[in-house]
């Protein structure tokens, strides 16, 4: 592994429930009140995940919860996570907020039990197959899918897909009519998500908001046993 800075020795042993890790002093709650605005917006109003702090950018399945991972809550464990991973996901607020858009995307499919409509498989594909975020074939050239996240993460899986195009919908002053005049499968996903959209808009979530997974209050691993597990991730 990396070579620690002094500055960062005394940290690499906590373990990640020790941390007394809060969302408050750090820029999530303004995008969480953005993303909450961006939703009225397209009038879903009854539907408003919970974010809390977990260990990685995810949506629990069968939730409506968005973790938001520990290492943005501090200066220095953003600074351990650079170091250890060689980049921070999620740590400008540009970022962060792509992010947020895309795991609500996630939530809503969850929400409303998207993955038995039959519609919804006709436009983005079998929900049930299978999913490696690291290990997929992308045509970067491809018009056939939204781009919000890096790496024609759209391309990864049809519930990506989804998402993806769920967090390109809700963006204010994203111009999607005319961004992706020129893309049609692109533009025809985002118009069938407009009307996914209208047709939920009043309706209350089908399912509860879920029990959060991966809590960070909750995690005994230390720092030192999260970043090597990471590392081994990394390089298989």
């Amino acid at each position: 592994m990396t070579p620690i800075s002094t500055q960062l020795a005394p940290l690499i042993n906590k373990r990640i429930c020790d941390l007394n890790l809060t969302l408050d002093n750090s820029f999530i709650p303004d995008l969480t009140t953005r993303l909450f605005k961006e939703l009225n917006r397209v009038s879903l109003n009854h539907f408003h995940p919970k974010i809390y702090i977990g260990d990685d950018w995810f949506c629990p399945e069968n939730s409506m919860r968005i973790s938001v991972p520990f290492y943005l809550l501090s200066p220095e464990l953003k600074l351990l996570e650079k170091l250890k991973v060689g980049y921070v996901e999620g740590g400008t607020k540009t970022e962060a907020m792509k992010l947020l858009r895309h795991e609500a995307g996630h939530c809503f499919f969850h929400a409303y039990q998207l993955n038995k409509s039959i519609e919804c498989r006709k436009i983005f594909g079998s929900f049930g197959k299978p999913y490696n975020p690291d290990k997929y074939s992308k045509n970067p050239d491809s018009k056939d899918y939204v781009i919000n996240l890096k790496d024609n993460y759209a391309q990864s899986h049809p519930e990506e897909d989804f998402a993806e195009t769920f967090a390109i919908f809700i963006q204010n002053n994203s111009n999607w009519r005319i961004a992706y005049r020129n893309w049609p499968k692109a533009k025809a996903k985002l118009e069938f998500m407009e009307r996914l959209i209208v047709k939920y808009s009043h309706q209350k979530p089908f399912i509860k908001v879920g029990k959060p997974l991966s809590e960070a209050k909750y995690l005994k691993r230390s720092l030192s046993r999260h970043y090597a597990k990471r590392t081994q991730e990394l390089t298989h």
